[in-house]
């Protein structure tokens, strides 16, 4: 039975890629950073979990030490690019220094099982927004915010790695993945939540910010299978994971008030000035052909079904709350 080692399993990505690794008969090891985990611990009962610290060397070392690992996927970050702004240097440390220790401690494993391997949890957000989209493999790293700058440290972490000491390692560059297990600070689940609120007369009101800002949006459980082909490809490479069609958040609101059956949302919703961010130059949209062609994967859930899977769970969650 092969070991994967998940850091950051807390998260929707980490939820389902312990999934899936689990259905295709890994056991799944979980780094957790608390002692409280029951939520978690039920969600995914069959998972071993471990305390450990992505930044703290010597915990990650015992940690793959002690499991041997034969993948390693490090998921573990600081993962909200607005917050970034507000501590720039946990964001550094969890995303760039957590990395590195990540990194380090699975290329001592490598000493004596030469054919582990490393997963690193790229972002489309290192691209800025300066540049023409699509982005690709090949798009040069514009990071306008300190998570980005960190993340892309990291990225630049993995091909030294790669490069320098012969490890199998590899970066998914994520574009945007939502699933149902997404904090409510973020957008899609904020609007999923709130139309599912207002569908049962729980709240009157939704309030957002620019409706005209474009994602690429795409569903969690699709973009884990990615990172799973990664690390099946016969060499180590990177690849961007994206759906390669933009969707506005107009575009959100109205899908899921039409998932609910109200057909006009405007007297709903109202456009907060403090929630709207200066404008964009270009909308963040990702060119997924590599993965496409060598990889043989594509986003197989379309927006309109994401959407759908969000609102259904938050409907569920508030009706047997």
């Amino acid at each position: 039975m092969q070991v994967a080692l998940v850091t950051g399993i807390g998260g929707q990505d980490g939820y389902y890629l312990a999934r899936l690794l689990q259905e295709k008969g890994y056991r799944v090891v979980g780094l957790v950073h608390s002692t409280d985990n029951q939520a978690l611990e039920e969600r995914l009962p069959e998972v071993s979990f471990v305390r450990g610290d992505v930044t703290r060397s010597a915990e990650i070392a015992e940690v793959v030490e002690r499991f041997q690992p034969d993948e390693v996927y490090n998921l573990a970050g600081f993962s909200f690019p607005p917050a970034s702004i507000a501590d720039p240097v946990e964001a550094w440390r969890i995303n760039s220094t957590g990395a590195l220790n990540v990194l380090e401690a699975t290329r001592a494993l490598a000493a004596s099982k030469p054919d582990v391997k490393f997963y690193q949890a790229s972002t489309s957000e290192m691209f800025g927004r300066s540049q023409t989209p699509p982005y690709d493999e090949a798009t040069p790293l514009r990071p306008e915010t300190p998570y980005a700058a960190s993340k892309a440290a990291a990225h630049h972490l993995v091909a030294s790695y790669r490069t320098q000491f012969g490890l199998f390692a590899v970066c998914g560059i994520l574009f945007n993945h939502e699933s149902p297990f997404r904090p409510p600070h973020y957008v899609t689940r904020k609007v999923s939540s709130g139309v599912a609120e207002i569908s049962l007369g729980l709240r009157e009101r939704l309030e957002l910010g620019d409706l005209g800002a474009v994602r690429d949006w795409g569903f969690a459980g699709d973009y884990v299978e990615g990172m799973w082909l990664m690390m099946q490809n016969s060499r180590p490479e990177d690849f961007v994971l994206a759906t390669g069609v933009g969707r506005s958040v107009e575009d959100l609101v109205d899908t899921a008030f039409g998932v609910v059956g109200i057909g006009s949302w405007q007297p709903y919703v109202d456009v907060s000035p403090e929630l709207v961010r200066p404008p964009e130059e270009n909308s963040p949209i990702g060119n997924p052909e590599k993965a496409n062609r060598v990889l043989g994967w594509k986003a197989g859930t379309s927006f309109e079904e994401l959407v759908g899977k969000m609102v259904a769970t938050d409907l569920e969650r508030l009706r047997t709350r």
